[in-house]
């Protein structure tokens, strides 16, 4: 089933309590350039499956968004999330997670002109054995400025869990500004967690040797980003929504 992330949050609106949602069914939820709920709280039941495709881009307004999600034993949570060119943009993320689940949070940023993005991405694991990867990548260019803080924490008795941070940055203007902050707090020894970060700036010999063989300066640039951009592009299963990421690049 794909659904509109808006027809979602209508369809259930019975069952909504102070913006507290459950649901058990497995769902797919598809959001393009929608108006996002700014505080949402979200519970998986146990054995539930959600696919997440948010898509937020051209929004002349500050976009706020406070989330917490709460996954409970044995649940599956995978979020595509592709923040494109809003003016300014800050998101808070926490994913709680119980016992046995599966968690994977995929984020691009593409950041343009004098956009300004903040984003606060947490998985906590409050179980055992569970598995969670954040993985992020980001393109700068322009006047545009990106924060960027991807944090797990490993709570007390808990045992057998596995975590991965890994971001991956592409600037392409000396004008643009990043910092990005990756958090690891472990209360556990029985755990499996690390983190992988890097950063790409293009230099003008590179752009040089495009031009070389005949491509302008923007077509070089937009080679570059479709190159740099391929690894998180590929994990996306769902074509509609791949193909909008696409066309925003």
């Amino acid at each position: 089933m794909t659904t509109s992330l808006a027809d979602f949050l209508i369809s259930i609106s019975t069952k909504t309590v102070d913006n507290v949602i459950e649901f058990g069914e497995i769902k797919t939820l598809l959001s393009i350039d929608e108006e996002l709920p700014g505080n949402w709280e979200l519970t998986l039941p146990e054995k539930s499956n959600l696919k997440l495709y948010i898509l937020s881009g051209n929004m002349e307004n500050l976009l706020n968004i406070n989330w917490r999600i709460v996954q409970k034993n044995n649940s599956s949570l995978e979020i595509f999330w592709v923040l494109n060119n809003s003016l300014t943009t800050e998101v808070s993320l926490e994913i709680e997670v119980f016992d046995s689940c599966q968690t994977i949070l995929n984020t691009l940023i593409l950041a343009r002109d004098s956009s300004n993005f903040s984003l606060n991405m947490k998985i906590i694991h409050l179980g055992k054995k569970s598995v969670s990867k954040q993985f992020s990548k980001t393109v700068l260019e322009d006047n545009s400025v990106i924060k960027l803080t991807q944090e797990i924490e490993i709570a007390k008795n808990t045992k057998n869990n596995m975590a991965n941070l890994t971001n991956k940055n592409l600037i392409l203007s000396s004008q643009a500004a990043l910092s990005t902050k990756p958090i690891l707090k472990i209360k556990s020894k029985e755990v499996e967690c690390g983190h992988e970060a890097s950063s790409l700036i293009l230099e003008e010999n590179e752009l040089f040797y495009f031009q070389t063989r005949g491509f302008t300066k923007k077509e070089a640039l937009h080679l570059t980003k479709v190159g740099f951009l391929n690894e998180f592009v590929s994990k996306i299963d769902l074509i509609c929504f791949k193909d909008k990421v696409l066309a925003s690049i």
